[in-house]
């Protein structure tokens, strides 16, 4: 297999005074170019063994502003799942990825990754699965928010149980949950991860008309986390319900609508902790600065598919 995707990113932080920009600490135009090759190959090992191998390898180009940097990274991948009855799977997979979430900082840091579980279906129309898995990142990426941009820090790992529950509860109605608890932190140090979360829970419901229409209510809970090292300072927690709907028109034209914050709940999206200091303050503080949660939003649009 083969695919390439190019990206056109506007990037800043600028100083804002009632939502009015007075100043600019930084403006980037980024574009991101990926090209990636991968192959893989699966196994019947017995009637009930499958391994799966591959390989893939990734090229990147990343142009800031017209200073340029490319940075190439190979991971492999495996996977063995036994089917000792039927209706049972268990499976253990590692794969080797990266992590990168800023082009100004060229950086791929390498991403081990494992897990053990199993899936099992329970009836017809009920399916559970339950796995450990654990993440190690080669270097962690922080944001710094002072700068506007992040920096490549310390090896991290992340490891934690995950379930999942999958329940088909009548002819065109479904309802799944995912439930995922994480213990993140720095190797050789024992830190905390900042801004990692440790508690996501998230469940919706899917309505798939006999007709044209179909609709999903989801519901998403990021728990209280870190938000340096020491744990001392705690991003707070937030609960936000989304509702869709789509109406399928001819010649593959859709019609959509969505509500975003369903409740208009009072959230705190993206949290950070750093000293700031304001007017009248004699000294910079240490503060959560975070950017407010989208409030009720309603959107409207169109789809057209191109695989029909």
């Amino acid at each position: 297999g083969f695919d390439w995707r190019q990206d056109h990113i506007g990037s800043g932080l600028f100083y804002q005074a009632g939502r009015s920009v007075f100043g600019v600490e930084r403006d980037d135009r980024i574009v991101e170019r990926n090209a990636g090759m991968y192959l893989q190959e699966e196994i019947d090992v017995t009637p009930w063994m499958k391994a799966m191998v591959g390989v893939r390898h990734d090229r990147f180009r990343f142009d800031v502003g017209g200073r340029e940097a490319y940075r190439s990274i190979t991971g492999p991948k495996a996977s063995l799942i036994v089917t000792p009855r039927r209706n049972v799977d268990l499976f253990v997979n590692y794969g080797r990825g990266f992590h990168s979430n800023d082009a100004r900082s060229a950086a791929l840091a390498a991403a081990d990754g494992y897990e053990i579980g199993m899936r099992k279906k329970l009836g017809e129309r009920l399916e559970l699965s339950a796995v450990y898995w654990m993440l190690d990142l080669a270097g962690e990426l922080v944001w710094v928010g002072d700068e506007g941009t992040t920096e490549l820090r310390g090896p991290t790992r992340r490891h934690g149980p995950e379930v999942e529950l999958k329940w088909r509860l009548g002819r065109n109605l479904y309802w799944d949950a995912n439930v995922n608890f994480t213990r993140a932190f720095g190797r050789g140090t024992g830190n905390r991860i900042p801004r990692a979360p440790t508690f996501l829970v998230g469940s919706g419901l899917a309505w798939r008309g006999p007709g044209k229409l179909s609709g999903n209510l989801r519901t998403r809970h990021v728990g209280a986390h870190a938000l340096i090292e020491d744990n001392s300072a705690r991003a707070e927690a937030l609960t936000v319900a989304d509702a869709g709907l789509k109406y399928q028109l001819r010649g593959g034209w859709s019609l959509l609508g969505s509500i975003e914050n369903l409740w208009n709940a009072n959230y705190k999206e993206a949290q950070t902790y750093f000293p700031s200091r304001l007017r009248g303050e004699a000294a910079p503080v240490w503060d959560n600065h975070f950017t407010p949660g989208s409030p009720f939003t309603l959107r409207v649009g169109v789809e057209y598919n191109l695989e029909r």
